[in-house]
């Protein structure tokens, strides 16, 4: 089992959002990542990886945080998710938008291409009667809290203008790149201009 890689990139698929790491060892190993846009070749990265075999082939999937890749193995065993979709879902709603959106039963949170409402509520049926799932939460909120200082009106108020900014149209991978370069303290009224401000001129 790969369970995270740690290496130089040496080549970039932009068209099928994977990119190949090459190990001090010489062994490369291609993997399918979210963020290819941003990566170069030469470049040192560590990736988490999940180890996926079909009858026909292997895949590796990486994620940049070890909770994206514990929320993509737990989508996993939400009956009719594959892959392509838990990858999507962790990525375009991340960890904070699908504890949300099961805590309040809001499939809306959940609108990805591929996804429909149908999916999104049998996702959050299952999730909240998830045991892993609700550990899953319990050890990420633990450790953000700390981490972050975050409480539970941190929270709100982040998906508050996370939706605000997805009604204005901007990709939700995006907003969450945006708002890591944001204090959450501050208001709601501050957060929103400030957040427009850098999705206008790219996150610069």
């Amino acid at each position: 089992m790969i369970s995270k890689l740690v290496g130089i990139i040496d080549y970039v698929d932009y068209h099928n959002m994977g990119l190949s790491v090459m190990l001090s060892n010489g062994v490369a190993y291609f993997v399918k990542f979210f963020y290819v846009s941003e990566c170069e070749i030469g470049q040192k990265i560590a990736i988490h990886t999940v180890m996926l075999y079909r009858e026909d082939s292997q895949t590796l999937w990486g994620f940049t945080e070890l909770s994206d890749k514990k929320l993509f193995e737990i989508l996993l065993d939400v009956d009719g998710i594959g892959p392509k979709i838990a990858f999507n879902i962790v990525h375009r709603v991340g960890v904070i938008g699908v504890v949300e959106s099961v805590k309040t039963n809001k499939q809306s949170a959940l609108k990805i291409p591929g996804l429909g409402d149908k999916l999104a509520r049998k996702i959050i049926s299952e999730l909240s009667d998830m045991s892993k799932f609700k550990t899953f939460v319990d050890e990420f909120l633990n450790e953000n809290f700390k981490k972050n200082n975050y409480d539970v009106v941190h929270i709100n108020k982040r998906n508050e203008l996370i939706d605000i900014l997805i009604n204005f149209g901007y990709d939700r991978v995006l907003i969450d790149k945006c708002l890591n370069n944001l204090d959450i303290n501050e208001d709601i009224q501050v957060l929103i201009k400030k957040s427009l401000k850098l999705l206008i001129n790219g996150n610069k």
